[in-house]
């Protein structure tokens, strides 16, 4: 599995010194020349971020996560006006104990502008994968929805509404895509704080063209929301 490599070095943004603290690079180890992928520590960082799913409020409905905290200090950018993207990868079975199908109801993201103003448009995707074959493997595209975001959106835990059924014993992955707009630089939010699971980034600007783990120096926010759905009936019962 290929890996991004954490640079040591760091330095401030000095021309916009009030909202960026210090930055993380990252290269993809076996590409030069590229512009690499930074983590940047936001200066106005927002913890304790609550979720907007309250239709989904019920005890048979779980928000699926490898993040420990929805706290927003940090960004994850490539460069002004290009793509990118993350994924997450949730071994339902082995990780959150769920044996059966996963119907999923809707995913949660946020984004945050370095500048500009947007809009640009986000694809979210949830797909199957067979277990353990993740990041490589065959994904098999279960949901997807597409939405707009703009720099008013800054900081804002998205819910968008996305349906999906996971089949059982299978992983779920679940990816958002911000669309460059060639002026903009959208960024994808999280923290650096304890994951349970690997942040995985594509950036085909960057030389990230397939998704590569970031090593557990960057956790993007992304939750899932959805219920385990009752075990089929054995219709032998019934003859």
């Amino acid at each position: 599995m290929k890996k991004l490599t954490l640079l040591t070095f760091m330095f401030a943004l000095l021309t916009v010194p009030l909202l960026y603290g210090q930055t993380n690079s990252f290269t993809s180890g076996n590409e030069t020349g590229q512009t690499s992928l930074q983590s940047i520590e936001l200066s106005n960082p927002m913890f304790n971020v609550q979720s907007n799913n309250s239709e989904y409020q019920s005890s048979i409905v779980s928000t699926i996560s490898h993040n420990s905290t929805n706290a927003f200090t940090n960004g994850l950018t490539c460069a002004v006006g290009e793509d990118i993207g993350t994924l997450r990868a949730f071994d339902l079975a082995g990780d959150f104990g769920i044996i059966e199908d996963f119907e999923v109801y809707s995913v949660e993201f946020a984004t945050f502008y370095f500048s500009g103003v947007g809009p640009n448009t986000v694809t979210v995707n949830v797909y199957s994968t067979p277990t353990g074959t993740f990041p490589g493997g065959t994904l098999t595209l279960q949901g997807t929805n597409t939405i707009n975001v703009t720099s008013a959106d800054d900081f804002v835990l998205q819910s968008v509404p996305v349906t999906a059924i996971i089949p059982a014993g299978e992983t779920m992955i679940y990816e958002y895509y911000i669309f460059g707009d060639g002026v903009s630089n959208p960024g994808i939010l999280g923290n650096t704080n304890p994951q349970t699971g690997l942040t995985y980034v594509i950036a085909p600007f960057c030389a990230v063209p397939d998704p590569v783990d970031l090593g557990g120096a960057f956790s993007a926010v992304m939750n899932v929301i959805g219920e385990e759905l009752p075990p089929p009936v054995d219709s032998s019962f019934c003859s």
